[in-house]
């Protein structure tokens, strides 16, 4: 056997004017029969609604994070108003205290002229009845 390649029937001059320029290039269609083009539409679409997705999502966060900050702030807002009442509540509770005290003495100096008049008047009728008995005897 010989290493000779076997005769061809076309000459390779033929072969040659025959075969497109860019036969060893690849061709711009992929194994599904789909161009460049068509593959490139075909992300930009998926990329498309990829954006859309993103946007309507980032729009909605933002739009909840200003609900969460409205909700802060009104959270805030009543937290000051329980701590209004409870400072004017403990305003109250003093005042109330106060009264009580004031009405305690009150009491006591009520009680303390009436125990007074008592004996103001007792020193009277003892001084009228020491009269009385002075002119009886």
């Amino acid at each position: 056997m010989s290493n000779q390649a076997p005769p061809s029937t076309i000459s390779e001059s033929i072969l040659r004017s025959t075969t497109p320029t860019n036969f060893s290039q690849p061709p711009n269609v992929n194994a599904q029969g789909l161009s460049e083009a068509a593959i490139n539409q075909l992300i930009d679409q998926k990329m498309q609604s990829i954006l859309n997705a993103l946007g309507k999502s980032m729009q909605e966060r933002a739009q909840m994070q200003i609900e969460i900050d409205a909700l802060k702030t009104s959270e805030q807002e009543l937290k000051n108003q329980v701590e209004n009442v409870t400072l004017n509540n403990e305003q109250l509770v003093e005042r109330v205290e106060k009264v009580e005290i004031e009405n305690a003495q009150l009491k006591q100096m009520l009680n303390e002229m009436e125990i007074s008049g008592q004996i103001k008047r007792l020193k009277k009728v003892k001084y009228y009845f020491f009269m009385l008995l002075i002119q009886i005897f």
